[in-house]
């Protein structure tokens, strides 16, 4: 079965939900069980992935968007042999994400190290990166799950797991997902079950789909839009209409099955999005932090206003902080420390809005400071700042938003009690503010430091082992040789292969020489390829059970596939090349824009094989450009984001 797409048109005012198929984006409208469902689905996508305007763009965590966002109406055809139907759906970019399969976003490129989740806890961090979890900082209630209470000043694995997907550490507890759904915690439950130190599976469920972490409560969404909450209810702040001491599993908050989007912090009350983009709040309403215009504390969720736009929120100590669809930033709450951002100290009872601007993206809070991203990729800052968790190079408070430096690649937030954590298109992890634990993984415990500073790498003694990696297609079958060096330390080599160039399978196994002594080549034949196109990467497994990934080459096994490949596609600072011939020699390559102007040229050496190369895009504007080879039939288009 395949689909393509046949028509596309705006529409407006639909509740978006995403799906993820064959590893393409695609956001249905609710409810999805009726159009299509990937668990039972078996499809071959023959279309390119569906190009999104140019303003879209999806960074490299679970919640975060740049652009306005539209809604589209799609047919897809269907053209299996067995049966003919078109299906019409609606999809768009959403204001909020779940992520049905979410190993494949973002989609990580192989050989490329990305971290995909963060969390600044109080005095800890955490990062996934690569399926794997770490952590580093203050241990007092084993809340880093290490199996011991020692601070930790350098990034340090937890466990032997690689399918973690989701991580947020709260005061002294932390809770994360993992890619099959299932909930997991360790440190201080603020329950009457002892601290623990190791990560612990949350009941038998593996249907939750998000989780938020409070001072001493959390909250978890279910796949079916269900509301569940568990630990301290001294101020109502797990919703369940009575203020009883505590629950040590999770319940379930009402009967809505609309639940879209939750939040806690560092705080005694709770924040969450309904998918129809309503806002509710509850619990703890001393400084007015509820939004509801007064400061009565609530056991029950309320709804905050009337608007019907709301697009993320966060919860800091006392205040509160939320995107609109429309990309303005409003907040309410305490101001003590200036931490609304509005320019004074009063505090609001009421959602008030920050500055004019309406091109702000990603949102996080600390104890009593602010976060937020713009559309340009720039960092911005406001609050308390007595520990330099502005990062602005001093420790003076801010009252409105402040940018930090003049970078304009941040990527993703997390805010901590006084520190807080970055991540950069790049897939580097920024720190900056408090380190009296050790926070900011530097590997000791050093003064503040005012300015983001980048951590240690997890894999920075990992060596680069592959070399000569080369695939090409002979009397049916595709052959793959490599050479190796320093392999004492890797077990295996897994070969993998791909369809689509994003889902890969194991397809073999080469065991390595274990020897630093000397270079030795390796081979492996698929006598089994994909009558189109086979992608193809090496997964280095080292002793130690860290992986890495080789560059990827692309075979095709008949001539009537493309000889230029290139992902991903759209593409934002590089594009991999992959050129297949059978006439070696040198190469001219030329991108061109949409109206035929030549914007670079390179040549390029390549074999009678399938040949590789990274271009550099990053310069480009946003845009549709086609790369193309002089003499020969040979070019194809990309999209700039």
């Amino acid at each position: 079965m395949s689909f393509k797409v046949s028509s596309l048109k705006e529409k407006k005012n639909l509740v978006p939900l995403l799906l993820v198929v064959a590893g393409l984006g695609l956001a249905f409208h609710k409810p999805i069980s009726s159009i299509i469902s990937p668990a039972n689905l078996e499809m071959e996508i023959q279309h390119p992935p569906i190009i999104m305007p140019a303003a879209y763009k999806v960074y490299a965590n679970e919640n975060a968007l740049e652009g306005k966002y539209s809604l589209f109406k799609m047919v897809l055809t269907n053209n299996s042999r067995n049966s003919a139907r078109n299906v019409e759906v609606t999809y768009q970019i959403p204001n909020y994400i779940e992520w049905k399969t979410a190993a494949k976003f973002p989609i990580i490129l192989p050989g490329q190290s990305v971290v995909v989740s963060i969390s600044a806890g109080s005095f800890q961090s955490f990062k996934i990166q690569n399926g794997t979890l770490w952590d580093w900082g203050w241990n007092g209630y084993g809340q880093l799950g290490i199996g011991n209470t020692t601070d930790k000043y350098s990034p340090t694995r937890v466990n032997n797991s690689n399918n973690w997907r989701k991580v947020v550490s709260g005061s002294a507890q932390t809770i994360a997902l993992k890619t099959d759904n299932t909930l997991w915690g360790w440190g201080n439950w603020y329950t009457t079950y002892a601290d623990q130190t190791l990560p612990a599976q949350i009941g038998t469920g593996n249907n939750w789909r998000d989780i938020a972490v409070g001072l001493n409560h959390n909250l978890a969404l279910k796949s079916d839009g269900t509301l569940w909450a568990w630990g301290s209810n001294a101020y109502g702040q797990l919703g369940t209409g009575n203020t009883n001491f505590q629950y040590d599993i999770p319940i379930q908050i009402g009967t809505a099955n609309d639940w879209a989007f939750i939040a806690t912090g560092f705080s005694n009350y709770s924040l969450a999005l309904k998918t129809n983009g309503t806002l509710w709040a509850w619990g703890d309403n001393t400084y007015g932090q509820l939004g509801i215009g007064n400061t009565t504390q609530q056991n029950n969720p309320v709804q905050v206003g009337t608007d019907n736009n709301w697009q993320f929120i966060e919860v800091s100590y006392h205040n509160a902080l939320a995107l609109k669809t429309d990309g303005t930033l409003w907040t309410w709450g305490d101001n003590t420390y200036g931490q609304l951002g509005i320019g004074n100290t009063v505090q609001q009872n009421s959602p008030v809005q920050i500055g004019t601007g309406n091109n702000w993206v990603q949102i996080k809070v600390g104890r009593n400071h602010s976060l937020a991203l713009k559309t340009d990729g720039t960092l911005w800052s406001w609050g308390d700042n007595m520990r330099c968790q502005l990062g602005i190079g001093n420790s003076t408070q801010q009252n409105i938003p402040v940018q930090v430096g003049n970078d304009n690649d941040w990527n993703t937030l997390s805010a901590g009690y006084y520190h807080n954590l970055a991540v950069k298109n790049d897939g580097t992890l920024w720190a900056w503010g408090d380190n009296g634990y050790g926070e900011l993984g530097l590997g000791n415990v050093t003064a503040n430091q005012c300015t983001p500073t980048q951590t240690l790498p997890v894999e920075s003694v990992l060596p680069i082992l592959i070399t000569n990696f080369i695939a090409r297609n002979t009397s049916g079958a595709n052959l793959l040789s490599w050479t190796a060096v320093n392999d004492e330390e890797v077990s295996n080599f897994d070969i993998e292969r791909s369809l689509n160039g994003i889902d890969y399978f194991k397809i073999g196994e080469t065991r390595t020489s274990r020897d630093n002594s000397s270079t030795h080549n390796y081979n492996f034949t698929d006598n089994h390829p994909n009558q189109n196109v086979n992608f193809y990467r090496l997964k280095e497994v080292f002793n130690d059970r860290h992986i890495k990934y080789s560059n990827v080459l692309v075979v095709k096994s008949h001539e009537n596939f493309p000889e230029i490949i290139v992902f991903p596609n759209p593409a934002k600072n590089t594009l991999q090349f992959n050129f297949t011939t059978t006439r070696p020699g040198k190469y001219k390559l030329m991108i061109l824009n949409s109206v035929g102007q030549i914007c670079t040229t390179l040549q390029f050496d390549a074999n009678a094989s399938t040949n590789s190369t990274i271009i550099d895009v990053s310069r480009l504007k946003k845009g549709l450009y086609f790369i193309f080879i002089p003499g020969g039939n040979r070019q194809v288009s990309f999209i700039k984001d």
